[in-house]
């Protein structure tokens, strides 16, 4: 049961926070983290939304750096319920405001949602 419900819980809630993440950098320097503050160069990408409706949509996005080092490769992910269409409209959380730009994120349970 701790696996389950509690671990995910403790890992957001006890988990180091970082600031200015620069959504290009590598994932395994944070990979201790519970709370996350992204520089201003990061932002969500809207062109490639993606939604899974089964009663309830299930949406992600990635999270991008505007900047000159941002590779193919996509580190953090924008997450949701109930807040995108299938290809597009991502609306979760505070990614609809400031032209993109997301401030902060906490890590995700294993099963992603």
């Amino acid at each position: 049961a701790y696996e389950v419900y509690t671990g995910p819980f403790y890992a957001v809630v006890l988990g180091h926070e970082y600031g200015d993440v620069i959504a290009s950098s590598p994932g395994a320097a944070y990979q201790d983290g519970g709370r996350f503050h992204f520089a201003r160069t990061s932002s969500v990408d809207y062109n490639r939304v993606i939604g899974f409706k089964n009663r309830d949509s299930y949406c992600v996005a990635p999270v991008v750096d505007n900047g000159a080092s941002q590779t193919r490769k996509v580190t953090f992910w924008a997450v949701g319920v109930n807040c995108c269409s299938p290809r597009g409209d991502f609306t979760c959380g505070d990614a609809g405001n400031d032209n993109g730009l997301i401030r902060g994120a906490a890590r995700a349970p294993p099963d992603g949602v």
